[in-house]
């Protein structure tokens, strides 16, 4: 399953209460509902062939073949297609989002460094290396991560502890600009917010679940003072309206570093639904002009998706079922029949295919 993918399968999820229909807008997912929610919502999916050539008139027909009322992109480049096409919808109404030059600027690696630094955020100390002949003069003490500036969902990122390593991956570098950042020994902490004209009108904080198994599957959220003024320093300083998620690293003596910005939805939005916020029911309904009357924030506690099941199931890992699925996992699970349900009959479905005989093998078969 692509990231993609996922990442409908969550919105879909996290979709709560039924009001009116919404698409979901995707260049990688099926091109089928995946499911349907008490939003009446779908995925449509972008015609790869118009990805390059007319993405924007491919989301407009989209939008316009469902009868869809509201629209909400999944990735970057569907979010720049909607910024530009916000006025031509109608009457459907796109999920907030910034314009298509901030979007651009928060999302590029690079950019981003450059505007935090600017704004007065604590930015990991970084680099960034426009050519080959500058890769040696990087100036970063060892162990260094280096990522390409336009990339995403982890694609391309290295891992050096010595100049050896960096004269090894070298040869690799796809294409520059690339970043080279300091490695910071320590945890991983993301802070998702939503916001009106630069106030956050909601937030989560949350970290992976101790657990490796569980480090995509479950979550735990809490408070933190530091990572919320990073969010609100942010969407003040540029007047920030949509929905965004900041990567950080927690160092040894507890400080937060600013790692990147992602300002298109994230695979854990079925977990923030679960700790009491909503982003895409939120954004809906500021797109029609309401926010909320106080600010929303995330219960703190851990938090665990149906989808964490299959894990448990493995032999490997009966011993984890105990207490994380029996107390956790498996009352949230059966709390969503509906989604165990379709998960249940997509197993099914999968499985029936991958032992079915093909017709022209059954036909090869057959004795003459």
């Amino acid at each position: 399953m692509v990231e993609s993918e996922r990442i409908g399968i969550q919105a879909l999820y996290a979709l709560g209460c039924s009001r009116q229909r919404a698409w979901l807008l995707t260049s990688r997912a099926t091109g089928r509902s995946l499911t349907h929610s008490r939003w009446c919502v779908g995925v449509a999916k972008i015609e790869p062939r118009r990805l390059e050539t007319d993405l924007p008139g491919a989301i407009a027909d989209a939008a316009y073949e469902s009868d869809a009322t509201h629209v909400v992109a999944d990735e970057v480049r569907p979010f720049l297609a909607l910024a530009e096409l916000r006025e031509k919808l109608t009457p459907a109404v796109a999920f907030p989002s910034p314009s298509a030059v901030q979007i651009h600027a928060l999302d590029n690696k690079a950019t981003f460094k450059a505007l935090g630094t600017a704004i007065g955020l604590p930015i990991a100390e970084s680099v960034v290396i426009n050519a080959e002949k500058d890769v040696a003069h990087h100036g970063i003490r060892y162990p260094i991560v280096i990522k390409p500036a336009d990339s995403s969902g982890g694609s391309g990122v290295r891992y050096c502890t010595s100049e050896a390593d960096l004269e090894t991956e070298i040869s690799k570098w796809p294409s520059y600009p690339q970043l080279v950042e300091r490695y910071i020994q320590g945890t991983d902490v993301h802070l998702t917010f939503l916001a009106d004209r630069g106030e956050l009108l909601a937030w989560e904080i949350h970290e992976p679940h101790s657990s490796e198994s569980l480090r995509y599957r479950a979550c735990r959220f809490f408070h933190d003072d530091q990572a919320l003024k990073v969010g609100r320093d942010l969407a003040g300083a540029i007047g920030y309206t949509g929905i965004a998620n900041l990567d950080f690293r927690r160092d040894k003596h507890g400080r937060l570093w600013l790692l990147e910005c992602n300002p298109r939805l994230y695979l854990r939005l079925g977990l923030a639904a679960k700790a009491g916020v909503n982003f895409l029911s939120l954004g809906l309904d500021l797109a029609d002009g309401t926010r909320p009357r106080s600010p929303v924030a995330a219960h703190e506690g851990v938090v665990y998706n149906p989808l964490v099941l299959p894990v448990f199931l493995r032999p490997s890992r009966w011993r984890e079922l105990i207490k994380p699925a029996t107390v956790g996992a498996a009352p949230i699970g059966l709390s969503d029949p509906a989604l165990v349900a379709y998960l249940a009959l997509r197993w099914v479905r999968r499985a029936t295919r991958s032992n079915r005989v093909p017709r022209k093998a059954r036909t090869a078969s057959r004795p003459s």
